[in-house]
């Protein structure tokens, strides 16, 4: 997964709704919108790439415990029917 671009693109995104937001409250168009709205887009954010960083198999859990020592890192064993050489 390429995190710089979901990062661009995620920065642009916020940028963008920002600027929306901004020009309709200051023509007069819209009212500045109340937090628990602004709180609950947060959470579906987070939870949203929550999801797609686990796409990839990686368990948030798992990868603290290793981070602290708490849990060694298991190494994927190799095929059954793989060459000596290539072990």
């Amino acid at each position: 997964m390429n995190d710089k671009a979901f990062a661009i693109f995620a920065i642009s995104l916020v940028a963008a709704i920002g600027s929306l937001f901004t020009v309709a409250v200051a023509t007069g168009i819209a009212a500045v919108p109340p937090i628990a709205f602004i709180v609950e887009h947060v959470a579906l954010g987070l939870a949203i790439r929550t999801a797609y960083k686990s796409f990839d198999g990686s368990n948030p859990v798992i990868d603290f415990m290793e981070f602290y020592g708490w849990k060694s890192a298991e190494q994927a064993a190799p095929p059954s029917d793989a060459m000596a050489s290539a072990i």
